[in-house]
């Protein structure tokens, strides 16, 4: 899925390019349940300076609604169903990067969606990846898992075992 978008705004110039990090745009996703859209004024700290060579209409289109106080229509690309709840921030802060659900993002010129964040596709990523647990005191409680990381009775410790697959973290 890969919506016509009101700006050809382009992920593989910005983040690709230009090495802006996700979170200087999206700046909620480490303290907040959902991400953001930018807002204006974000794109407008470089775009006041950044004549926008490559899209000058573009770029023109941004400011006149940044100047109308108008905010650009974005169409929204990742979506899951109401009763389900996606936790940015919980994901964000333990190193989960943007690319583990969005696929290669600084390579888009155009947004696609990249996985199909079904249940399924959800409950295997939880199954299979591990948590950092050395040097993260954020899973020190878990203390018959590191002992047995230390004994050598167990390699690692997956999202699953710490509660990963309860219903009621992705359902309320």
């Amino acid at each position: 899925y890969a919506p016509e978008q009101p700006l050809p705004f382009s992920h593989e110039l910005h983040v690709g390019t230009h090495k802006i990090q996700c979170q200087y745009c999206h700046n909620q996703v480490e303290r907040s349940k959902s991400s953001n859209i930018p807002a204006l004024s974000t794109c407008m700290n470089c775009h006041q300076q950044v004549s926008g060579v490559n899209d000058q209409e573009g770029i023109k289109k941004l400011r006149d609604a940044y100047a109308d106080n108008k905010p650009i229509e974005w169409v929204k690309i990742h979506m899951l169903p109401d009763h389900v709840q996606f936790n940015h921030q919980a994901h964000v802060t333990k190193g989960v990067s943007c690319q583990t659900c969005h696929g290669e993002i600084e390579k888009m010129a155009k947004v696609a969606q990249f996985s199909d964040l079904s249940m399924g596709w959800c409950v295997n990523c939880h199954r299979q990846t591990e948590v950092q647990f050395a040097n993260n005191n954020y899973y020190s409680i878990f203390e018959k898992y590191h002992e047995e990381i230390k004994s050598g009775k167990r390699k690692g410790v997956t999202v699953e075992d710490i509660g990963g697959l309860e219903c009621q973290k992705c359902h309320y």
